[in-house]
């Protein structure tokens, strides 16, 4: 304890002790408020010299106050930190701070908190997809505010890895991902159709390619086709670089590219009734079948191709599968259409109605949580524990 600390304790004790005889409840009442003052004084230097002065170890202790301030801080509610924080503990995550600042440390954990919740057979069907939801709203809220740095502007940035979409004039599209960024080309493996078979694309074709990349957003440039060579034991397809990247911040949702065939129905609203009864009625004509190709899809919505799209503000049901291959539908809104002579359409969808199962399963698909991590199980909640008797228990 510093001598000033000692200095201050002893004036605040002498000050006060020509206190008068004949007034001694006074002066007993005086010495009660003077010795606890000290007492706080001295507790909030021993609290203050810990912090300050412990070992880096005993500073990065866990501190629920903290990690409750970083959580609204990053955009979580009180559900939401209560269902990370539950997770961080059951995984004995050994730095918890860093969930708000490591997107590879949230996906494990949230990985294998969404793994633990469908294998959970005590759970109810809907209490999984509460859960779920809950686990997947976590990582889109933390996502989506650590998209505010720099992005990048050349495909010479682009690490090896990334998956991409390279699409074709004609409106097909193809899934790929970069094999090396070489100084001259971007080296991308050569797609495949459904059969597993080489897609090979004519050299000097343009082509438009779209890409995510974690923890910033979506991009899209253009390219044209090179040549063909084998790069790191592997076929590549050689695309030339882009410093014209389109850098998309204003999409609330992550979209991850699909190519996948998909069925539309128009929805047709009709007034039922009459008089002060009349309700709207919404019908899907089954009747009117189209076929397209999902391009990609969020939680939010989806892109559609297709010969016969539908109009900007039509309603419409979508059947379709993801990588599960489980057959799924939801309802949407055609909010733009961009369409040009010969070409196939292209319908921008917000969704409007999708179940909470159908929706985890997009959520899933979109941050690639289907297939189960290497240690998925997860410790049961001890009676210590804060969540223990609560919905996260």
């Amino acid at each position: 304890m510093s001598s000033g600390f000692l200095q201050s304790a002893l004036l605040l004790q002498t000050r006060f002790q020509y206190i008068s005889k004949e007034d001694s409840p006074t002066a007993i009442i005086t010495g009660a408020v003077i010795a606890g003052l000290i007492l706080v004084l001295v507790l909030g230097f021993l609290v203050n010299s810990r912090v300050r002065g412990g070992s880096p170890k005993a500073r990065r202790r866990y501190n629920r106050m903290v990690f409750n301030r970083m959580a609204a801080n990053a955009g979580l509610n009180s559900t939401q930190t209560a269902a990370l924080e539950h997770l961080l503990k059951a995984t004995n995550t050994s730095q918890p701070f860093l969930v708000f600042s490591n997107a590879s440390l949230l996906d494990s954990v949230l990985e294998k908190g969404v793994y633990a919740v469908t294998q959970n057979r005590e759970l109810s069907d809907e209490d999984k997809e509460k859960r779920l939801n809950h686990y997947f709203k976590i990582k889109e809220v933390l996502e989506r505010g650590s998209r505010k740095g720099v992005g990048i502007t050349s495909t010479r940035l682009i690490r090896p890895g990334q998956s991409m979409v390279v699409g074709l004039p004609d409106g097909r599209q193809f899934q790929s991902s970069v094999i090396a960024n070489l100084k001259n080309m971007l080296a991308c493996s050569v797609p495949l159709d459904d059969n597993g078979k080489k897609i090979l694309i004519s050299r000097g074709t343009k082509i438009k390619a779209l890409f995510w990349r974690e923890s910033d957003s979506g991009y899209v440039f253009l390219s044209k086709i090179l040549s063909y060579d084998r790069i790191r034991g592997k076929d590549a397809l050689l695309l030339k670089h882009s410093r014209t990247l389109k850098r998309n911040q204003q999409r609330k949702f992550r979209r991850r590219p699909l190519g996948r065939n998909c069925i539309f129905y128009p929805i047709e609203v009709v007034l039922v009734g009459s008089g002060r009864k009349k309700k709207k009625r919404a019908y899907v004509q089954r009747q009117f079948r189209h076929i397209g190709l999902l391009r990609d899809i969020s939680a939010g919505g989806c892109s559609i191709s297709s010969q016969t799209p539908l109009t900007a503000g039509r309603l419409l049901m979508i059947e379709f599968e993801l990588g599960d291959r489980k057959p799924l539908a939801a309802y949407g809104k055609v909010k733009r259409l961009n369409k040009k002579p010969g070409e196939m359409g292209v319908m921008h969808i917000t969704f409007t109605r999708v179940s909470s199962a159908n929706l985890n399963s997009i959520y899933s698909y979109v941050y690639s949580y289907i297939r189960p991590p290497s240690k998925p199980v997860l410790p049961k909640s001890s009676a210590r524990s804060r969540y223990a008797g609560s919905r996260w228990a």
